[in-house]
């Protein structure tokens, strides 16, 4: 069996890619944490019970380096542990898995593996590429990797998405707006949900447009008067995040799953429906990068 241990920003990475494996005949395989093969098993449960809970606040018990999503395919055998890290600047995390995959998958002599040998554990990334650049992310996956192998470096790059270290696999792939260097997920993922349904979304569009308020985006704060005690409402000057993108799938969202985040929603949409994933240059670029895993 092969392991791929997909390393996301978040949830609706996580979301689009759960959409796209569906598409290649994937199915969901959330399990009991023990009832994952070794020695798969046995970093799931050591990771969901690392701390002793007098030690874990309210927060750090919902901040386990768990799965979102596990995915299995049967022919080829393999599982797809996809991960929701909140955010590209979660090296320490991201290491903590690779080490472990080191640990149990690399072999110390490259020359043991016999020609046509199936690989055991991928490594993969899914960044956006933002505003440094896509050659600026594959530098920073680079530099993350150089910190478990000095030598030979796995280099990926645009031209180069897998590379191959003592019988590990690591890969990385970049979101961007068409055929431009900068950009991110929403930028392949709302053209794709755009299409056919533009009434809905032009005037979801429209919605935001007219409505939109950045003084409305520093957060209230309410706080007791220093002489009266009093409560007083004041504006942050600290602005909420507000993403134009994302609050178009939000409000599109609300059509067919009224409360429900981006990440429910790109899941289950039809939107995005089988026949645009497999016509969608990005959608299939992805499918051939974790064919060749």
């Amino acid at each position: 069996m092969k392991f791929i241990f997909a390393f996301c920003e978040g949830p609706h990475d996580v979301a689009f890619l759960y959409k796209i494996l569906k598409s290649e005949g994937y199915v969901s395989h959330n399990k009991k944490l023990g009832e994952y093969p070794a020695p798969i098993n046995n970093f799931l449960v050591n990771e969901a019970t690392h701390s002793s809970l007098e030690e874990v606040n309210l927060q750090s018990a919902t901040q386990r380096l768990l799965p979102a999503e596990v995915m299995r395919k049967a022919d080829p055998e393999r599982l797809i542990f996809l991960y929701a890290l909140g955010g590209d600047s979660r090296s320490a995390e991201r290491l903590r898995i690779l080490r472990f995959l080191q640990d149990s998958f690399a072999i110390s002599d490259p020359d043991a593996l016999f020609p046509g040998e199936e690989h055991n554990a991928a490594a993969i990334y899914f960044f956006d590429a933002d505003e440094a650049g896509i050659q600026a992310r594959f530098d920073i996956i680079n530099r993350e990797l150089t910190e478990l192998w000095d030598e030979p470096t796995p280099l990926l790059s645009p031209e180069d998405l897998i590379a191959e270290v003592n019988g590990l696999q690591v890969g990385g792939f970049i979101f961007s707006a068409n055929e431009q260097n900068t950009g991110k997920l929403e930028d392949a993922l709302l053209p794709l949900m755009r299409l056919e349904n533009e009434a809905i979304f032009d005037a979801a569009q429209a919605f935001l447009d007219e409505h939109y308020n950045a003084d409305r985006c520093k957060k209230l704060r309410w706080r007791p008067d220093t002489e009266t005690q009093v409560m007083q409402e004041t504006r942050s000057s600290r602005r909420l995040k507000y993403d134009r993108d994302k609050s178009i799938i939000g409000i599109v969202g609300q059509l067919q799953q009224s409360g429900k985040g981006n990440g429910p929603i790109i899941r289950d949409t039809d939107f995005i429906n089988l026949q645009k994933l497999q016509n969608h240059v990005v959608c299939q670029a992805i499918v051939r990068f974790i064919r060749r895993l």
